[in-house]
């Protein structure tokens, strides 16, 4: 096939493309009897409500085939933006502040200065915030997955339904990554209270070495946890997911997402522009 370029490509889209409307092109195509298809999107200028799809082709004029490659264009495109975004927006994450606090509970735990009433506490909040830092490298190791995976399709030119059902099955792990970041920090939300309360311990002022001085005060429990029940509400819909595994974790929501992108695909074959 010969490689068509981004200009080409917009140039198929705009054919369809009425006067008070904008055009979108999912980036990967999908291809049937060595014919690639591309899904098209027709925004309104100011609205930004989709008005309708198309499924252009550079290299075929076959409707039935055009049609026969719906799904899997919608299958595979919105999960792999979803898969895109909820990668990309935790990898650029910057969890300095992180580790400057794990650096600060370890010091003082391994200083031997700390009072005994506090061990367990300073000791449990080392380890949240160590499994924290440790989980996002696995956000990150991720992140680099999808980068390869995409750049692979971009390679050969075109996705296969592999592609598809490799795409779904990462679909529920930067959740999941998310989860356990935020469900221990929330559980023990209140140890940070008791850590800030600590910090102007004269025994303890050596190893504050925090470059803003309010990082304790914005992990307490009044600061911090509105915004962790925020988050985890998003990645366990509203539900109690503590006795879930991560297969459990990973059924519910694929499970769900097939089910919304089902009806995705039946509302907008009832859309298509030029078949």
């Amino acid at each position: 096939m010969q490689q068509i370029t981004a200009n080409e490509l917009l140039k198929l889209g705009k054919r369809h493309k009425k006067w008070n409307e904008d055009v979108t092109i999912e980036l990967f195509p999908y291809a049937i009897n060595n014919h690639r298809y591309y899904l098209a999107y027709y925004l309104g200028r100011f609205s930004r409500e989709i008005k309708s799809i198309a499924i252009l082709s550079p290299d075929s004029s076959n409707k039935d085939e055009a049609l026969d490659a719906l799904k899997q264009l919608v299958y595979f495109t919105i999960t792999f933006d979803k898969v895109e975004n909820n990668t990309k927006t935790r990898a650029e994450l910057n969890f300095e502040i992180y580790g400057e606090i794990r650096n600060y509970l370890r010091n003082i735990l391994n200083s031997g200065v700390l009072q005994p009433e506090f061990i367990d506490i300073y000791d449990r909040s080392y380890k949240v915030v160590d499994k924290t830092l440790r989980l996002q490298d696995e956000m990150l190791e991720l992140r680099s997955r999808v980068n390869k995976f995409a750049q692979d399709i971009l390679d050969r030119g075109y996705f296969i339904d592999s592609d598809i059902d490799e795409v779904l099955s990462l679909f529920p792990a930067p959740g999941w990554i998310q989860y356990q970041q935020f469900y221990d920090s929330y559980r023990y939300r209140n140890d940070f209270d008791v850590i800030y309360k600590n910090e102007n311990n004269p025994e303890l002022i050596p190893f504050f070495k925090f470059r803003d001085p309010k990082t304790l005060f914005n992990m307490t429990s009044g600061i911090a946890e509105e915004q962790l029940k925020k988050s985890l509400d998003i990645v366990t819909d509203k539900q109690d997911m503590s006795n879930f595994s991560k297969e459990d974790y990973f059924n519910y929501w694929t499970k769900k997402f097939e089910k919304g992108l089902s009806d995705r695909y039946i509302q907008l074959r009832k859309i298509i522009r030029n078949l």
